[in-house]
């Protein structure tokens, strides 16, 4: 399993029980834990498409020659979430 399925289940599981004392993600059960993976994988997979506007904010990117290809990632994901 990648790091960001890890990444992105663990984010999921803060943001469910935001504000709320819910353990660590070290203390849920492997079912628990494989819920939010399930969600990551999910989540992960809908953004494997590109929206028009995160194509064009990549292109624009690339026309910028000092962004990395983890700098075009990082504006290609902040696309996404506006």
């Amino acid at each position: 399993m990648s790091d960001m399925v890890k990444r992105v289940a663990r984010a999921i599981y803060k943001i469910a029980y935001e504000g709320f004392d819910h353990g660590q993600w070290d203390d849920l059960s492997q079912d628990m834990r494989d819920e939010y993976l399930h969600q990551a994988r999910a989540a992960i997979s809908a953004m494997s498409e590109p929206t028009e506007d995160m194509a064009l904010s990549m292109f624009m990117a690339l026309d910028m020659k000092h962004n990395s290809v983890a700098d075009i990632c990082r504006i290609m994901a902040d696309c996404a979430l506006k």
